[in-house]
């Protein structure tokens, strides 16, 4: 992909936003580029009044791994928090724009690994609906930094506080049906049925009365928007503290070590 083509595509067809990850060679790790191309695409998608359902998925068999740790890194190694922070709060514009100022539903399409910010983003949408060959994982903590894009707020949320600290804490990898287990996602079904599965759960959607489906969307965000605020503030607090961590500094060049010049999983290039 050149630097100049976008990493976000947008399709709009009868009524449904089709909003598309395309940054597969890095497995949709964001950069700040991508993030802003993703809050401009939102906003796009938000200002049109034709618009009755939202997918979010990625490109390339993943959605999302998170921020790009190699630009984190060079961050760090420059100590310029205030860079960092820019992409924390990019985030926390995008998971607010998902779940609080997007009127329609907002469906995550999970087909590969959803880890760091890139369950946030996932966990942000009305429903998450994965595939077989989905994975999931709060991974800040290998990096020494903390759950951020709302995760503090929404894993808890989803199944419990106790749950949702053990995976914040130990940043492990779980499967589709372990998430399904444990409220995270909302349905799985097998990899080569997923496209068949979300045709018909669209179809449902787009049948029911739109303006109703947003005013049910709209009063359930308004009942937990100070407490969505109140998350984001304090984890960004926290994470400000993290990066400052020497801890971070030597956990993020160590797995930059091991990734040198090696592909590596979803699991580990996540933030």
């Amino acid at each position: 992909m050149s630097q100049t083509e976008s990493s976000i595509h947008v399709s709009i067809v009868d009524g449904m936003a089709d909003v598309m990850l395309c940054r597969p060679e890095r497995r949709n790790a964001f950069s700040f580029k991508m993030l802003t191309e993703l809050e401009d695409a939102l906003d796009g998608v938000r200002a049109r009044e034709d618009v009755r359902l939202v997918l979010l998925r990625g490109q390339g068999g993943a959605f999302s791994t998170g921020l790009d740790m190699s630009e984190v890194h060079e961050l760090r190694m420059a100590e310029d928090e205030k860079g960092f922070l820019r992409l924390v709060q990019a985030g926390e514009r995008i998971v607010t724009r998902i779940a609080e100022e997007i009127r329609p539903p907002v469906l995550a399409i999970v087909d590969g690994p959803a880890a760091g910010c890139g369950l946030g983003l996932a966990l942000a949408c009305d429903l998450v609906q994965a595939s077989g060959r989905a994975t999931f994982g709060a991974t800040h903590v290998r990096f020494g930094l903390h759950p951020d894009w709302g995760l503090t707020y929404f894993l808890p949320d989803r199944t419990s506080a106790a749950v949702a600290r053990e995976i914040m804490w130990t940043g492990r990898v779980f499967d589709a049906h372990e998430a399904l287990r444990l409220g995270i996602v909302d349905r799985v079904c097998p990899a080569h049925g997923l496209e068949n599965e979300l045709r018909t759960l669209t179809r449902r959607m787009l049948d029911a009365p739109g303006a109703l489906v947003a005013q049910v969307k709209g009063v359930v965000a308004r009942g937990r928007h100070n407490r969505l605020q109140d998350a984001l503030k304090d984890e960004r607090r926290a994470q400000a503290d993290a990066f400052r961590s020497p801890d971070s500094l030597e956990r993020m060049a160590s797995m930059r070590s091991r990734m040198n010049g090696v592909r590596v999983t979803g699991s580990t290039r996540a933030e």
